[in-house]
């Protein structure tokens, strides 16, 4: 089974969308399609900038708070 950073990475190699469910810090569970832009490691988290269909926006996301994913 691919770790969450392996299917973002080849989302963002392939140029295709990903459908996630976010929990944000608040605790709050959405339902976002995400088009990666870049994956990097800061201070010990993962996270990914992409453009969210839901907000019709950049966004960026913490690895650790994708709960599922798909491609």
């Amino acid at each position: 089974m691919l770790s969450t950073r392996k299917k973002v990475e080849r989302a963002l190699a392939e140029g295709v969308l990903i459908d996630i469910t976010y929990e944000s810090a608040k605790r709050v569970v959405t339902e976002r399609g995400v088009l990666p832009e870049c994956v990097w490691e800061e201070d010990g988290r993962e996270y990914c900038l992409g453009f969210c269909t839901l907000r019709n926006a950049e966004r960026t996301f913490r690895l650790d708070r994708i709960k599922e994913i798909s491609p």
